[in-house]
């Protein structure tokens, strides 16, 4: 089962919580009528005081953050995003710079919040472009968060992707990414494998354009035990872009997220808790 209809509930990087995660996504509903996919609401408490928007990893949706969004404050909305179905053609996939536009535009629409943009790898690359349309519109009270992503123009692990073959990605996702494609179907897999393609190029791709001013807090996290050592040792990297960014080591690997939920929802929370600039 994929889920509900418009969701793309079939989470490729696949985890032993799937079941619990499309019977629980299963109960939510789009965030927006214009994007219905794109922005789902995994949590709306009544009284919410603050808000984490979470983006996902290559390949990822808003099945991703289910673990984790047990974790965060029960006071606090979750809005995740699933910027593609496994399913999409390349050619119809948007890019970086679109769906951050999109993002921002639906965000500025909402109560205004104390927020926290998750961005998880890739999605580190759609919280930025989020969080830069959001300083240039002037919407206040947001933090960034970026997670296990590629620093600027650190692209080994992403260039290593776009020259290798089908087995050769399939093996390094079951080793690294924590995934088993034996559970997919011919037509899944070379699905997943384009997706993954197109969304690594578009990291390749994106301009980062001008710093991001210290008026949006920055936090940059990292497993201790990361394979990819660009992103490791890529502090120097990301200062050329978020000149005011802290750095955070958690315990895990790239997919921490899976392996160490609770850490990376604690840290996240202990941000959502700062005092914003202004």
């Amino acid at each position: 089962e994929e889920g509900s209809e418009g969701f793309g509930l079939r989470e490729v990087f696949a985890h032993d919580t799937l079941e619990k995660s499309a019977a629980f996504l299963a109960t939510k509903t789009p965030s927006t009528a214009e994007h219905p996919s794109l922005l789902v609401a995994l949590a709306s408490p009544p009284a919410a005081t603050r808000r984490f928007v979470l983006f996902p990893y290559a390949c990822g949706n808003a099945s991703t953050f289910v673990e984790l969004a047990r974790h965060l404050p029960a006071d606090a909305e979750i809005l995740a995003v699933s910027p593609a179905e496994p399913s999409a053609a390349p050619q119809a996939v948007a890019s970086i710079a679109e769906l951050g536009s999109t993002v921002a535009s639906h965000l500025q629409m909402l109560p205004d919040l104390p927020t926290v943009l998750v961005g998880y790898s890739y999605g580190g690359y759609l919280a930025f472009d989020t969080a830069r349309r959001l300083e240039a519109a002037g919407a206040p009270g947001h933090h960034l968060a970026i997670v296990a992503a590629n620093p600027p123009g650190v692209t080994t692990e992403l260039d290593w992707i776009a020259i290798n073959d089908d087995q050769t990605i399939l093996d390094y996702s079951r080793r690294v990414y924590g995934f088993d494609p034996d559970g997919l179907a011919p037509t899944e897999r070379d699905a997943y494998l384009a997706l993954l393609r197109q969304q690594t190029r578009s990291m390749v791709e994106y301009e980062f354009g001008e710093a991001l001013p210290a008026s949006t807090p920055t936090t940059i996290l990292t497993g201790d035990e990361e394979e990819d050592e660009g992103i490791r040792d890529g502090a120097d990297a990301w200062r050329g872009i978020v000149p005011h960014a802290r750095f955070t080591t958690l315990p895990g690997r790239h997919m921490l997220i899976k392996s160490h939920p609770q850490a990376l929802a604690s840290r996240l929370s202990v941000l959502a808790a700062m005092r914003l600039p202004g």
